[in-house]
């Protein structure tokens, strides 16, 4: 172990030298504020929200559906959703049925997104109804099962899944409600790259992974009060500065995210910054530092 560590005196004060990683997974980080702040708002999409009770049992609802299905632990499952509730129910059910996480960028033309979908080989992708001339398209290179997710109205109990296009019953699906037991060494993300410094790549994550990286920066960004604090989250989550914080790290502060989508990113900001009492901008807290 290093001992002359002069760079600690350069942290923030309240910034730990040393942590204590728990062996937890990322479900265990939803599962906790839920338990801890049921009813807290824990998503915003425009008019759309869910506490962080009804997140945890709608992820779980999904779980099930997933694992009925057959999905299998370890199976690769592509989200193909922007900043929207959904993507943060599917996230945390694939991973609460065992599989792993592939987070697609949704603004890719067909071309790249077959480049994804060819290094992952997900045996489900859940995409938004808009994508579907997209799935079409890729399916035609590819075997997968696609899940479509349309919603209507503003309640979340209101989005329904598409099979392949075509609307099942979803008490057809043979589930005993029973999920795998998870680990903290199983794999949890394939996380890929930016490709700005060539072809985009991919990576796994195991979820004590991710589980430490969302407490290293809970401890890092001093300050923070668990189940006050407000999240402006306009990075998109398929990235891993998105997954990481502007989701998780909010999720396990048990705090309020706004989510951000695209084009509408400078409306939605200024129309967000009404229900804050501050404005916890993720790119603004994480470069004070740099």
């Amino acid at each position: 172990m290093i001992k002359n560590r002069p760079w600690i005196t350069h942290y923030d004060e309240g910034v730990p030298a040393e942590l204590d990683y728990p062996a937890i997974t990322i479900p265990d980080i939803l599962r906790i504020s839920a338990i801890e702040y049921p009813e807290n708002i824990a998503l915003i999409q425009g008019e759309n929200s869910i506490t962080y009770k009804n997140l945890n049992t709608e992820s779980k609802k999904l779980a099930i559906k997933l694992v009925g299905r057959g999905l299998e632990k370890g199976d690769r499952v592509a989200i193909c959703i922007p900043n929207q509730i959904e993507f943060v129910i599917s996230f945390y059910a694939i991973l609460m049925a065992g599989g792993v996480v592939a987070a697609l960028n949704p603004t890719y033309p067909v071309r790249e997104l077959e480049f994804q979908v060819g290094i992952a080989k997900p045996k489900f992708v859940i995409a938004s109804l808009r994508y579907l001339e997209k799935l079409i398209a890729i399916k035609s290179s590819f075997k997968f099962e696609s899940i479509l997710i349309s919603k209507e109205g503003k309640d979340i109990s209101d989005v329904k899944l598409e099979i392949d296009g075509f609307i099942k019953n979803q008490g057809l699906i043979n589930s005993s409600g029973k999920l795998p037991v998870l680990n903290p060494d199983d794999p949890a993300i394939l996380q890929f790259s930016g490709g700005t410094t060539g072809i985009s790549k991919a990576a796994i994550g195991l979820h004590r992974n991710v589980a430490a990286n969302v407490l290293q920066f809970s401890k890092w960004l001093t300050g923070l009060r668990k189940g006050q604090e407000v999240f402006l989250t306009a990075i998109p989550l398929f990235h891993v500065y998105g997954m990481v914080i502007g989701l998780n790290v909010g999720i396990a502060l048990a705090s309020k995210i706004v989510l951000v989508e695209g084009t509408v990113a400078s409306v939605l900001i200024l129309r967000s910054a009404r229900l804050m009492s501050t404005i916890r901008s993720i790119s603004w807290k994480y470069s004070r530092r740099m």
